[in-house]
């Protein structure tokens, strides 16, 4: 074992992948796909089951777990394929997955019961919450608003050369405020130019995995706890997401799946590791896919999951409105509204290095899909492969939820 607490295996790291930016996954164009619609199938589980591992192999996704919310509950869940081919242990329904920037549905959670609980607004200026000074050097006079980093809005820039180096094998030492601190101060160690867009606060609409991260640094802030305990106290408790957790520090390792990539030359999966990243809270979740789908089914009840109460219904209302439909149509608060298959879908998706995964629901049919998968998006004759298994479980839906059932 290494000082990092990692195996040799989980110290195998890829560098070079852009990550926690999957917004465009939705809009890839179609194209024809041998997998037989489900609606010939009559919605036998044998065909789901059969459309999934299609979908798997030709998507190279070693491993996938799913959960299906119906009526604000977690009615189906299921899991293919292998955790960790190494180690030879299957996915499961307790399997826990990198979430990658579906963890950013935890961040707006945590932000806005903290604007419930009176410790800042939507509309606050950062500054008048943080220890240091954020401003765009451009734009010097401009303030930036909470609002705005849960919208993209803010004009923090993603610098993937300093974003890159920053993964490590195992978790971060680096505190998130010192990450912050360094990269979006002038003067701080990693702090360019480059780390902010020549355009003003408010102006235009650019996906920042930095901005999130200073969205929830925010709670940290404001509340004296550090964000993580935020979340385990606010979050994760009320909702009995007791397999979750921010960092591999406390979570059973040996459940954890690893990341794959798929190696043509090798002709097999390579593995990534287990690792973290200091800005941890845009992408480094860790949990199940029928404990994320609690989260997903608070959102879909209202704010509320049996009888846990933890966003107010009208603010549940302001999470979910078109925010700024001028520069980002269907854009809300970090989730947005997604098309497929004649649904309109409200959620999020994610890819890191090794980690696929997709959380929406369709607030016309009340369902909503999680998928969670351990290798890399990759595209199956012009579509994505895990869109189109989600696809494929909103489909069997209204089927599912005699077997596999969460308790």
């Amino acid at each position: 074992m290494s000082e990092s607490g990692a195996s040799p295996t989980e110290q195998v790291i890829t560098r070079g992948v852009r990550r926690r930016d999957v917004l465009i996954a939705g809009a890839v164009g179609t194209g024809a796909l041998f997998v037989r619609p489900l609606r010939t199938l009559a919605g036998q589980p044998a065909g789901l089951d059969r459309a999934v591992r299609e979908l798997m192999s030709a998507g190279r996704l070693p491993g996938l777990s799913v959960a299906v919310v119906r009526d604000a509950e977690v009615v189906w869940s299921h899991a293919w394929g292998m955790a960790n081919i190494e180690a030879g242990r299957r996915a499961t329904r307790d399997t826990l997955f990198m979430l990658a920037s579906v963890s950013k549905t935890v961040v707006a959670t945590a932000v806005l019961q903290a604007m419930e609980d009176g410790l800042f607004d939507l509309d606050s200026e950062v500054n008048d919450i943080l220890p240091f000074l954020v401003r765009n050097p451009v734009h010097p006079d401009v303030p930036i608003t909470v609002r705005q980093l849960l919208t993209h809005t803010s004009s923090i820039r993603d610098n993937w050369n300093l974003l890159n180096a920053s993964y490590v094998a195992g978790d971060a030492e680096m505190e998130l405020r010192t990450f912050l601190r360094r990269y979006l101060t002038p003067g701080g160690a990693d702090y360019v130019r480059n780390n902010y867009y020549a355009f003003g606060p408010g102006r235009s609409y650019r996906y920042a995995n930095v901005g999130a991260d200073l969205a929830a640094y925010l709670v940290e802030a404001a509340a004296g706890i550090g964000f993580d305990t935020w979340c385990e106290r606010r979050i994760f408790a009320p909702l009995g997401m007791d397999r979750s957790g921010w960092h591999l520090a406390g979570l059973p390792r040996r459940d954890i799946a690893m990341p794959y990539a798929w190696s043509g030359a090798k002709n097999g999966y390579v593995p990534y590791g287990q690792y973290g990243y200091p800005d941890y809270p845009d992408g480094a979740l860790r949990t199940t896919a029928p404990q994320l789908a609690r989260h997903l089914a608070m959102i879909m009840g209202t704010g509320s999951w049996r009888g846990h109460r933890l966003l107010s219904a009208a603010t549940v209302r302001e999470l979910r409105r078109d925010q700024i439909p001028d520069l980002e149509p269907d854009q809300g608060l970090i989730w947005f509204g997604l098309q497929r298959e004649g649904r309109s879908l409200f959620g999020h998706d994610g890819g890191d290095s090794g980690v696929a995964t997709v959380c929406f629901f369709d607030p016309d049919a009340d369902v909503g899909v999680v998928a969670l998968a351990n290798g890399n998006w990759r595209t199956v004759k012009g579509q994505f492969a895990l869109y189109l298994i989600m696809d494929r479980v909103f489909e069997a839906a209204p089927q599912l939820g005699s077997s596999s059932v969460e308790g």
